[in-house]
């Protein structure tokens, strides 16, 4: 399983940094479809919000790591710069 750092981009040009794993398969793809159902639930944050008021983002990887602690810092990061 492979810790990773991701950015959502809405058309606003807002983003939005998030780190998950993979899934069993070593796919990217179950943390952004998880976002996708709690924005059309109307799960009340941010991100979802925006989701629903600007459509779905697009979605890159920006990174790639063995442990957590790694991606945690690599998040950190992210968001910073």
């Amino acid at each position: 399983m492979t810790f990773f750092v991701y950015k959502l981009t809405f058309k606003n040009g807002k983003v939005y940094i998030g780190m998950s794993r993979t899934d069993k398969k070593g796919l990217f793809t179950l943390r952004f479809n998880n976002h996708a159902a709690a924005a059309k639930r109307g799960k009340n944050l941010p991100v979802y919000n925006a989701w629903r008021k600007y459509g779905a983002p697009d979605q890159t990887v920006l990174s790639a790591h063995a442990t957590r602690n790694e991606c945690a810092l690599a998040e950190i990061e992210a968001i910073q710069s």
